[in-house]
């Protein structure tokens, strides 16, 4: 069984969305984020996008010890599922396809570049088709510092993220803001699920599926992923 396919069965009970269609990796979180939802009024108002590059560097993965004070689970494929690729490609996927489209081709390398010793890839590097353009994507565990950047083109401009800061550049010139919280201080912010439970009450009482179906998208592209990733990083189309 794919991994879409598993979650799936998982994320559905009797037509309607379980607590676990809003809890874990497959809630929308981060889109939740202020500085992300200024992001997409500046992409709707300023940019037809041409091209994204997202970028997440993390010197080591968080700690999260399991309630029976064990090892890190992030680092245990039999819980995590996988390495950064299911700890931060999941959120750098859907903010991407929203952003720029439905995807219609994925290439891919997983690597170990630093922690040899984990049977998990610390290192992602993805390159996506999009209907609007190209999407780029590099996660690591064996960064040099802690950061997220995004770089997003249009025909009208660009937009860079670094942290909490937002530079627009146009023809009209240059505008900068601060929106903090920095994307690189995690995503575990209260104010951010007041807007997940909310989508899951509403779900559960008119029956909808919420944001379902991107979670199915975001599991079939990790599984193209790591298909392409151990094919030595061939494009694959999107449905294959």
């Amino acid at each position: 069984m794919t991994q879409a396919a598993a979650l799936q069965e998982e994320l559905i009970w009797e037509g309607r969305p379980t607590w676990k269609a809003w809890a874990g990796r497959w809630i929308a979180g981060w889109v939740l984020l202020p500085i992300l939802v200024g992001l997409v009024l500046l992409i709707s108002v300023w940019l037809r996008t041409r091209s994204i590059r997202w970028r997440t560097l993390r010197t080591q993965p968080a700690v999260a010890v399991g309630p029976d004070g064990g090892a890190n689970w992030r680092v245990d494929p039999a819980i995590a599922g996988g390495g950064i690729l299911l700890d931060h490609g999941w959120h750098a996927l859907y903010c991407v396809v929203r952003w720029g489209g439905a995807p219609r081709g994925i290439a891919a390398t997983l690597e170990k570049r630093r922690f040899h010793q984990w049977p998990i890839e610390d290192t992602a590097t993805i390159a996506l088709d999009l209907m609007s353009g190209t999407g780029e994507i590099y996660l690591t565990w064996a960064g040099e510092e802690r950061a997220n950047t995004i770089d997003i083109e249009g025909e009208l401009g660009q937009i860079n993220v670094a942290q909490d800061r937002v530079v627009l550049k146009t023809s009209a010139g240059e505008r900068q803001w601060s929106c903090p919280p920095a994307l690189s201080e995690g995503s575990h912010h209260q104010d951010w699920f007041v807007g997940v439970v909310e989508d899951f009450r509403a779900a559960a009482v008119s029956g909808g599926k919420g944001n379902l179906e991107e979670a199915l998208l975001c599991a079939r592209l990790i599984d193209l992923v790591q298909r392409s990733s151990a094919s030595g990083g061939v494009r694959l189309a999107i449905g294959d």
